[in-house]
């Protein structure tokens, strides 16, 4: 789970982190509702940051319409890579995985040499499905740390290569991964972190576990509206099929 960034100059500084440190330590109503009514006092002041922890606000609360209103604002006063970055960490927490990746890309586009933003938009590159942007992504991470390699190169270039080959598409797998987080926000459940494993004995053949915020066996509920889900579109039993196979793992916090 990403922290919202901000600048030291911005009156926001204080708002910005409480909200970080809410959507760290679990959904307190009273300190949502503080949240909110500071951030509008803060609105005459600073429209960008009051509207970056109001959109913050409102991913703590599922309004997914509130948080895209929110930073349509944000972003039309001052389209920084930051005012990007925090977008996607507000998409994100709603389970919005495309548009995330999407805010997240153009966060590291409009700063191309910041580290972070580029690892950033590498990890949720892979989340949402873009295997061939994920690895280009690598490539530019691993181009301004030639000391180091991220994390997740050796994984995106086995999947783009599963990819190349013919094994699944990447769209296929993007609905599959789509569709894994509807039945996510439908049912308010937060992720925690994700992983994706190669099957030793079938090379090409993968498994995304996305660890949540629920117990094991409220997870197995889960992995079952997931199954019907995804029996509801024949397409994806034969691209991806069982070569790209994704399950909710239940992390009780």
């Amino acid at each position: 789970m990403t922290e919202y960034r901000h600048s030291p100059e911005s009156k926001a500084n204080e708002l910005i982190d409480r909200l970080s440190r809410a959507l760290a330590d679990g959904i307190n109503e009273l300190t949502v509702r503080r949240l909110e009514q500071d951030a509008r006092q803060l609105m005459s002041a600073d429209v960008v940051g009051a509207h970056t922890v109001l959109g913050g606000v409102a991913a703590l609360r599922w309004e997914a319409e509130a948080v895209h209103h929110h930073y349509r604002i944000a972003l039309q006063h001052l389209a920084t890579p930051q005012t990007y970055f925090n977008y996607a960490v507000s998409l994100d927490n709603i389970e919005e995985g495309e548009a995330a990746f999407e805010a997240a890309n153009e966060a590291q586009r409009r700063a191309p040499g910041d580290k972070f933003l580029v690892g950033y938009a590498t990890v949720l590159a892979l989340q949402a499905g873009h295997f061939g942007a994920g690895r280009r992504l690598c490539a530019k991470w691993n181009a301004m740390v030639p000391t180091e390699q991220h994390t997740l190169t050796r994984r995106l270039e086995r999947l783009g290569a599963a990819a190349e080959e013919g094994r699944f598409s990447e769209g296929a797998v993007r609905r599959v991964l789509a569709t894994m987080r509807t039945v996510q926000k439908r049912s308010r459940v937060r992720g925690v972190a994700s992983g994706t494993m190669e099957d030793p004995q079938d090379p090409g053949t993968f498994l995304y576990e996305q660890h949540v915020q629920i117990s094991p066996a409220e997870a197995s509920e889960l992995n079952e509206q997931f199954v019907d889900e995804l029996l509801a579109k024949p397409e994806l039993m034969e691209d991806p099929g069982f070569r790209f196979v994704a399950v909710f793992v239940g992390v009780e916090t």
